[in-house]
Formats: C-alpha cells, structure tokens, sequence
C-alpha cells in the first residue's frame, strides 16, 4: 500500500513538472494519461488471446516481465538520448509488475514510464530549440555518431546535453548541405523539433497502450504486431491484391519515415532508384517548389499524403540508404498507380528432377508474401 502511494506521488509530480515546463505554450501542454475501462479490458483480451492462439503459447509470468520491461524501455529511447542512468534504475522498481499490467489490465506501471519519457523529451527539446539560434558557424573539429553503439546510458544531464549540441549541431549542418540558407535552416529545425515534441505531447492512452502491446509483441516474436484501427485499416489495404498508390511500404524508425519494402511491378520499384531503408524526408505539396519536412511526423499521416488516385503525380525528397550519414538527399517525381500484388500471389508448379536414373516430380509452392481479400472474407 504504502509503495503504491509513492508510485501515485511520484508520477503526479512528474505530470506537474512536465505541465510546468510546457506552460510556455498551450500547444505543447501534454495529454493527460487516463486509464479507462475499455484499456483494462483491452489488456487483458490481447494476452489472454496470444497465450492461447500465438504460435508460442507463451504464458506471462515474471521472467518475461522483465524482458518486456526492457523492449518497452528501448522502444522509447533506443538511441540512448533521453533517459539517464538514474531513470533506467528507478524503472527497474516494476520488472516484475510488467506481467500483471498484461494480465490485470493494470496500466499504472505503463503511464508512468511513459510520462518520465515524455518529461526527458520536454527537457532535450526545449533545450535543442534554444540552442538552435546560437549555431552559427561549422568551425570546429569535432565528431558526431549518427547511430550511436553506445550501449551506456548517459549518467548525467552534462552528457546529455554534449550528446544534443552534436546532433543539433549536425541536423542543421545536414539543411546547408541539401541546399538551405543557414537561416531558413534554423527554421526548419525549429519546426522539425517543435513538431517532434507536440507529437509525443499529444500521445493518448491509445498511443501509449500501442507502444506498450508491441513491445509486448516483440517479446513474442520479431513477426508479431498490435494494430491499432487505423493501423489494421491500412494492413487491409497493403495485404489485398490490388491498390492505388506508389507501392512501398513505409514505418517509422526513431523520427524518420522508412522505406520497408518495394511492391515488384509498383511506380516505386520501376523508378529503379529507390531501396528498402532509403528514408522520406520531404513531400512537395502541390505546385510548391519547397519540399514539407517530414521528420517526426507519424507514418499514417504520411501514407495520407502519398496515396492518392491513379496518374497523379507525387515529388518525394529522399535521403538514400548509406553507411555515411552526409549523403545528399534527392527529389523523385513519382506517378501513382494501380499496383497490383500478382507477384505476391501464391504460384504453384511441378519441378523434374532425375537421381540415380529415376525421375521424380515434385510439387512447389511459392508464397511471396500473406494476404487476404478481408471484404470477401466479410461477404
């Protein structure tokens, strides 16, 4: 009882604390994390099912726990650039109540992890935003890892902060090199950031309780996923034979907008320039000759843009898949079209083969990828 007053206090003194730094301005005041009904029934209706009907059977208990802990924690921060050590450590005090957030439908562990993140974000944010306008000039010798091995999570604030001048640093260098003004760089990387942070602020329960089912998922397997309505909405649609649209499959990774895959015969894999990783920095809305920075943006909103009726006309900006962070993006002018899946189609044939003056026939089937027509399966 006594934990769970200390609990109780702790995360309403974050929710102050994070309300108090956002106070600036009303946009990026962060929504209140409430635990309703339908989410304690949610919970505890995805574990029962994937405890009896996934592939594993995989029954929760306080090893798994743990394991889940960890994913949902990486999850958040995987490049190590918002937690500190002490948040890593203050975590640990629900290792072996993960288990009993799936089975109980107990989101109180999950909200409060989720509302130290979002504090750790106000805080970097908030001070790469001021820092912005102090770069001027690219003068001094030194190095930034763009993807971090550091395994290490940072044990100060000081490191932190060394961590963000880099980067900022280096995010705007990377705007006046694909062609910006330093000024209109600075622009853009305050509405990048400011974009980033409202997005995280503007994260409900629904988005929290996704987060925490995939980690969920993933402890299951690397081929399992949560979707959300909207999410399995647009599986419908990626998993049926036929749509209109550019043909790639996108996902967010950290702030960015991926490449998944290419659909063979689709507008994207003919154009022969793009690859899976290749990253969607930029969408030319319109007739605009300036591109709409994408980063941080979620990926349905930018599937809503992509998509959209056959022979029209799309111009992406895109940062190609390189081991060198400095590539240069390029703009790509895309027609959208009816894509069709034939390729993915199941296929079936009869191979010979002779040994030791015997002929065999065997039967194969090819399965490219899973699908389902989900409104004759409804019909």
């Amino acid at each position: 009882m006594i934990k769970t007053k200390i609990t109780k206090l702790i995360l309403t003194v974050l929710l102050l604390i994070t309300t108090q730094v956002s106070s600036q301005d009303s946009a990026t005041v962060p929504s209140l994390l409430i635990q309703k009904p339908v989410d304690n029934h949610l919970l505890k209706l995805v574990t029962a099912i994937s405890e009896r009907a996934h592939i594993n059977q995989e029954q929760i208990d306080n090893e798994s726990s743990v394991e889940i802990l960890g994913t949902f924690i990486e999850t958040l921060d995987s490049l190590k650039v918002y937690f500190l050590k002490s948040d890593i450590n203050y975590f640990q005090r629900y290792k072996y109540q993960i288990d009993e957030s799936l089975i109980n439908g107990n989101l109180e562990a999950v909200f409060d992890i989720f509302g130290v993140y979002r504090l750790r974000v106000q805080q970097r944010l908030s001070f790469s935003i001021d820092l912005i306008n102090q770069i001027n000039s690219f003068d001094t010798d030194e190095s930034y890892e763009f993807r971090s091995n550091n395994k290490v999570w940072p044990r100060s604030t000081d490191q932190l902060d060394d961590i963000w001048r880099k980067r900022v640093k280096n995010d705007l260098l990377s705007l006046v090199l694909a062609g910006q003004s330093i000024n209109n760089a600075k622009i853009t990387l305050n509405k990048r950031y400011s974009r980033i942070l409202k997005r995280i602020n503007n994260y409900d329960e629904d988005n929290v309780i996704n987060i925490f089912l995939n980690s969920y998922m993933a402890y299951l397997d690397p081929h399992s996923s949560y979707l959300t309505p909207s999410q399995a909405e647009e599986y419908e649609i990626q998993t049926s034979l036929s749509y209109e649209g550019i043909g790639a499959r996108l996902q967010n990774n950290e702030d960015f907008i991926e490449i998944v895959n290419l659909i063979p015969g689709g507008p994207a894999e003919k154009s022969g320039t793009l690859n899976p990783l290749d990253k969607i920095i930029g969408i030319y809305e319109g007739d605009s000759t300036i591109s709409t920075d994408i980063i941080g943006w979620d990926v349905n909103d930018v599937v809503k843009l992509i998509r959209g009726p056959k022979g029209s006309k799309i111009k992406l900006r895109i940062l190609p898949t390189s081991i060198d962070p400095d590539a240069n993006p390029f703009d790509l002018t895309l027609t959208r079209d009816n894509v069709t899946l034939e390729e993915q189609a199941v296929s079936s044939y009869i191979k010979t083969i002779t040994s030791d003056d015997n002929e065999f026939q065997i039967g194969v089937i090819t399965v490219p990828s899973f699908y389902q027509d989900f409104a004759a399966k409804r019909r």
